[in-house]
């Protein structure tokens, strides 16, 4: 059943219940006798969305159709082209499985869908093509179209969003990009204007966005005039991360640290207002409903959540005029109405800390701030950063300035204990070199504050430390690989303390699924690693234990700690008590 709802008086306008015509074979064994009637089959809408001009609703369901109805009444909009599963039947069957996302392009003349099959389809209002047999004389409407459907994704999609196309040229007019994130760690942009109905979804680039975590949902920033300067994706992740892409490149710009109080962000939606985004609705698996104040800088005192639902938070909804909130439940049934009222917030923010204190808290919970241990050894890193690029044998004097290159970020995080990988210093460092570009109207850093450096290790640094079980895990997968082994297929199972795994297997999970990495430098880091270390000399062996591997290899011992949650199963394989 869909309802549409008066908000401001809380009743009901219209509903209808959708349903379709059982399909009853008769195998001429009932000769004689009265047919059962057989009742219609109900349809379960899966997702929904209204175009822009809010003139059309578009509902995805379970079956894997899509109707296209008008908001007023919820009746089917005319449709000629026969793309339903059976003759006669009202709607575009675009999939077998069950639809996941509908959304509109800001033109009001494209939509897509994606289901869950991973896989993502292209409507398109136009004047539909003549079929076989039908009258080439008579005129057709205008119409949504279905185009076509492209499997980009091997995993769930979590967000389909179309990109307002830049500014042409005075008459011109250039179709909106499309762009979907997937939990598959990847981001597929689909050529809309060169799909066509005989040609099919052209998929225009496959690019990876993740390394270790997965996405959760996305969604596009507004600007206040977005056919100039740059578009922005905003994606959250299995890290408690928010990470901002440049929408045409796909170049990450910010990543910085959600709330981690209440799980997971499953779901974002941007308050309405003119200009620029201002604040960010976003709601948990379960319970938890906040808000987050833009500009996106994880500080902790720029977000707040409550407790909304007693059990599951299936969606979330801003009304049109930003001045309320409507959230939805699970098994039990209720939506919730919130008021959202700005002034309260930004008095609450107000009184907040300010500056650097909410994020030395946030890694000294003992408050000392600028007095504290980290804050002092980051400054001694900071400066002996900037007497090791002057030259540490040099007689001059030294210069003593408030900034580093941007070449001394990665070594300095390393000093604190954060290890990134050559993909995440190049996040860092392109965060850092585009901070005050501003549409090209700025210029690129090559230098940055201390400042800046605890606020990038704050944002970066993973959430929890790895665990013994991902470890563990890890090295499940390197038994898998080892040579000789049938291809891997589902979760690796748990390994068991007689397991020995090889160095041929470690190799084969670090070239596979790591970074690039040549054999002449697996062999030069254990080399590196084991130096000094009796009896492996310098050379790691051929076969060894998950304990041998990370008590004596690596050299991390097992205590007993906590993280804010215990991460998802499709961040790391399995989770597990904390190892430092």
């Amino acid at each position: 059943v869909v309802q549409v709802w008066d908000f401001s008086n809380k009743r009901v306008v219209v509903s209808r219940r959708f349903e379709e015509e059982r399909v009853v074979v008769d195998d001429g064994r009932a000769v004689g006798k009265k047919k059962k009637e057989v009742p219609p089959e109900p349809l379960r809408v899966q997702c929904m969305a209204f175009s822009p001009s809010g003139k059309t609703l578009a509902l995805g369901f379970t079956n894997g159709t899509i109707r296209i109805v008008s908001p007023d009444t919820l009746l089917d909009l005319p449709q000629a082209t026969p793309a339903s599963h059976r003759p006669g039947v009202p709607g575009y069957a675009i999939s077998h499985s069950p639809i996941t996302h509908v959304t509109f392009a800001p033109d009001n003349e494209h939509m897509a869908a994606s289901d869950a099959d991973h896989a993502v389809a292209i409507f398109r209002r136009e004047i539909p093509p003549a079929t076989h047999g039908s009258d080439p004389k008579i005129k057709r409407d205008v119409e949504w179209v279905f185009i076509g459907r492209c499997r980009a994704h091997y995993g769930e999609i979590v967000g389909v969003v179309f990109v307002p196309p830049p500014l042409v040229g005075e008459g011109e007019k250039a179709p909106p990009r499309l762009v979907s994130v997937a939990m598959d760690r990847h981001a597929a942009e689909y050529d809309v204007g060169k799909s066509s109905v005989a040609g099919g979804v052209v998929l225009k680039e496959l690019r990876r966005l993740e390394q270790t975590y997965r996405p959760l949902c996305a969604l596009l920033l507004p600007k206040g005039r977005p056919e100039q300067g740059e578009q922005f994706l905003l994606t959250t992740n299995t890290g408690y991360k928010l990470r901002t892409y440049n929408a045409a490149t796909l170049l990450c710009r910010r990543t910085s640290l959600g709330p981690t109080y209440a799980g997971f962000l499953t779901h974002l939606a941007v308050a309405p207002g003119e200009g620029e985004a201002k604040y960010i609705f976003y709601r948990t698996a379960e319970k938890v409903v906040g808000v987050i104040k833009t500009p996106l800088d994880g500080n902790p005192h720029r977000a707040m959540g409550l407790i909304a639902h007693p059990g599951q938070v299936s969606n979330l909804a801003p009304t049109a005029n930003g001045a309320y909130l409507l959230t939805a439940g699970g098994s039990d049934g209720v939506v919730n109405m919130w008021s959202f009222t700005p002034s309260t917030l930004e008095a609450q923010f107000a009184m907040a800390a300010t500056g650097l204190e909410p994020f030395l808290n946030m890694v000294d919970p003992s408050g000392a701030g600028e007095r504290g241990e980290f804050y002092r050894e980051m400054e001694d890193y900071f400066y002996y950063a900037q007497l090791r690029s002057q030259g540490e044998d040099a007689t001059k004097n030294r210069q003593i300035q408030e900034t580093v290159g941007l070449e001394e970020a990665p070594p300095i995080m390393q000093a604190m204990g954060y290890y990134p990988s050559a993909q995440e210093i190049e996040d860092m460092i392109n965060e850092v070199k585009y901070s005050k570009w501003d549409d090209g109207r700025g210029h690129l850093s090559s230098t940055v504050t201390f400042e800046d450096l605890i606020r990038l290790y704050v944002n970066h640094r993973p959430v929890s430390d790895y665990t013994q079980s991902d470890l563990e895990g890890a090295l499940s997968h390197a038994l898998r690989l080892e040579p000789g082994n049938p291809p891997p297929r589902g979760p690796a199972p748990p390994l068991k303390p007689t397991d020995a795994v090889s160095k041929h297997g470690l190799m084969a999970l670090l070239q596979q699924y790591g970074e690039t990495l040549a054999v002449d430098e697996f062999a030069e880091s254990f080399r590196t690693l084991l130096r000094d270390e009796a009896p492996y000399n310098g050379k790691l062996p051929d076969r060894f234990s998950a304990r041998e591997f990370v008590e004596d290899v690596l050299g991390l011992l097992p205590t007993v700690g906590g993280g804010p949650e215990k991460r998802a199963e499709s961040a790391r394989e399995p989770g597990g008590e904390m190892a430092q």
